[in-house]
């Protein structure tokens, strides 16, 4: 026997009933919901995919200068078919290309760390 997941509403004589009518209607024949059928649970399955379809993701790693843990990088970014890829603390400077940062597939953004020679840190790649 299939299990309700709505709860029993009073009908006209105040007891609790699973065909009392709907409040919201004065039609004959509407009543409360007693559980799922077969073409709610599909409706249910189909927005789950469509769901899982739509979902983004991501990759973020405080990298504490990127350039010399390029390769580990690139394997992690590679095997995991990431769509957006965040590294802060990439302490890249206009001394390095895009090209020795570069990961092939994904578009770069980047903001390099400050050329002051004082400055310690910074740096983001998207």
């Amino acid at each position: 026997m299939e299990k309700s997941l709505s709860t029993p509403r009073p009908n006209s004589e105040g007891k609790r009933d699973q065909e009392s009518p709907c409040p919201r209607t004065e039609e004959k024949g509407c009543t409360w919901r007693t559980g799922l059928g077969n073409h709610q649970r599909e409706d249910r399955t189909q927005n789950t995919e469509t769901l899982n379809a739509l979902r983004c993701s991501c990759f973020y790693t405080n990298a504490n200068s990127l350039i010399g843990k390029m390769d580990e990088f690139k394997f992690r970014i590679l095997r995991s078919d990431y769509h957006i890829v965040s590294v802060t603390e990439s302490w890249a400077t206009a001394n390095i290309t895009d090209a020795e940062l570069s990961i092939t597939g994904y578009s770069m953004v980047r903001k390099d760390r400050s050329s002051d020679k004082n400055s310690k840190g910074g740096g983001v790649i998207l």
